[in-house]
């Protein structure tokens, strides 16, 4: 995903972990998480399942190197 970009070939794995950190930590912080008023807010859900999403794509095409 991160080798289009440009980057030397040496720094791709760094960015991918680094990525994968990020959105791994923003996923489990929005489906973890609660407002101390309200609960569970919608908005921090939606931001939880795409940065879930993300992480699972960048896992399988780039890390693991499956599907492409």
């Amino acid at each position: 995903m991160f080798a289009d970009l440009g980057l030397p070939p040496n720094l791709v794995p760094l960015v991918n972990i680094a990525f994968l950190a990020v959105m791994g930590t923003i996923a489990v912080i929005g489906f973890c998480g609660r407002d101390p008023d309200s609960g569970r807010s919608p908005v921090r859900l939606i931001f939880a399942a795409t940065a879930a999403v993300f992480f699972v794509l960048v896992l399988v095409q780039s890390v693991l190197g499956m599907f492409g």
